[in-house]
């Protein structure tokens, strides 16, 4: 395999015959800034592909570092590397976004043993199914009939997800059952009284359609109207002294309240996900300045596809807030399916920080339904200053 050195800023050639002290200055060829590093022999076939901290530090650790034997796990490859690729990235998010395209590129067939993404967990309707329900799943499906939510922090945060729909909108947790009566009768749901019970004909199916359109909406980030609509019902009762069914509203109603939680502050139909995320780009010199000018590195993420904005500096936000307000208010292109593994794979990747205790740099959620308006470029100026502590220019 040759590499394509297309997907490069640069090289360095690496010659085995310098001694350690004439190597380090050769070695200031290469930028000392975060990006990812690949070693190449002497066919221009790739040895190792690692994402480094500083470039320069990291050819000098592998190359010219003396391992004592046994003391170490790192491969010794030294002996073989002739050249030295490297692509800047500056940040974490460009960096890993970089090694995942460049992986896939280098090892079609077995790039996910290298690149580590977040463990996806997403949420269905079976809109195909008769009686239509909520189910986990870990990757995008097949048809694009139906409408898939996330992204979840995990598993069991998917599963609460969908467990608090179930019971604050009444819907069957057993719908395998719902056409059969007979094993229908040992469903402990149906049991304790904790579903709706279409399978014994307690309601219709329009009726038990009209609460899976409304958990749909929930799922979809439509809370406020039904939430009003739940407290109504709630205040009706309690008029009429009928406190038993208050008490039931009311525990739907806190159902409700659990996908508002925090852990669910990116969940929402995956059609609609639309993060915005800055961090660090390189200091350049500008003109009639005496110290280079610290830039910044946006992008905005959606489902399975991922736009790269041109670094900009805080005497540039507003026209960047003009850019991504044009890139939000023009449509979106609809999320295809089409390539659904390489959307999952995207996806996974965006998890991986997002979920973080503490995730590098800013993010924005810009979806349809966010609970926060976007910031203005003089909020979005001073979120900047605030989490990267760079000067007014």
């Amino acid at each position: 395999m040759v590499i394509n050195e297309e997907l490069f800023d640069g090289s360095l050639e690496i010659d085995p015959k310098l001694q350690p002290d004439h190597a380090f200055s050769h070695l200031v060829a290469l930028p000392a800034c975060k990006g990812v590093v690949l070693f190449a022999d002497s066919e221009n076939r790739p040895v190792q592909l690692l994402i480094a901290a500083n470039i320069r530090r990291t050819a000098r650790a592998r190359l010219y570092t003396e391992q004592i034997p046994g003391t170490s796990k790192r491969p010794e490859i030294a002996s073989i590397v002739r050249r030295v690729f490297y692509v800047c990235s500056y940040n974490d998010f460009k960096a890993g976004l970089t090694y995942y395209t460049i992986s896939k590129e280098l090892w079609p067939d077995s790039y996910l043993e290298l690149v580590s993404f977040a463990k996806l967990s997403l949420v269905k309707i079976n809109a195909s199914a008769k009686w239509p329900y909520f189910s986990i799943i870990s990757s995008l499906p097949v048809s694009n009939e139906d409408a898939v939510f996330g992204p979840f922090q995990s598993r069991k945060s998917a599963t609460d997800f969908v467990n608090a729909l179930e019971n604050a909108f009444l819907l069957c947790h057993r719908p395998e059952l719902v056409d059969n009566p007979v094993k229908a009768a040992s469903c402990p749901y149906l049991q304790m009284e904790k579903c709706p019970a279409p399978c014994v004909g307690k309601i219709s199916k329009y009726q038990y359609l009209q609460h899976l359109e409304n958990a749909i909406s929930a799922a979809s980030g439509n809370i406020d109207q039904l939430r009003s609509d739940m407290r109504k019902q709630m205040q009706m009762h309690c008029e009429n002294l009928e406190f038993e069914l208050a008490n039931h509203v009311k525990n739907q109603l806190d159902q409700l309240e659990h996908i508002t939680g925090y852990q669910y502050r990116w969940t929402g139909r995956l059609n609609d996900l639309a993060v915005l995320h800055i961090d660090l780009s390189a200091k350049v010199k500008i003109k009639g300045k005496r110290k280079k000018t610290q830039t910044f590195a946006a992008f905005l993420i959606t489902a399975n596809r991922i736009h790269e904005f041109e670094p900009f500096d805080l005497v540039g936000v507003e026209n960047f807030n003009e850019l991504l307000s044009e890139k939000l208010t023009a449509a979106l292109p609809p999320v295809s399916f089409a390539d659904r593994k390489q959307s999952s794979e995207l996806t996974g990747l965006l998890c991986s920080f997002l979920y973080r205790s503490k995730p590098p740099g800013i993010w924005i959620n810009c979806s349809p339904k966010a609970k926060q308006p976007l910031p203005d470029a003089n909020k979005l100026a001073w979120m900047i200053k605030k989490r990267f502590e760079v000067e007014s220019l």
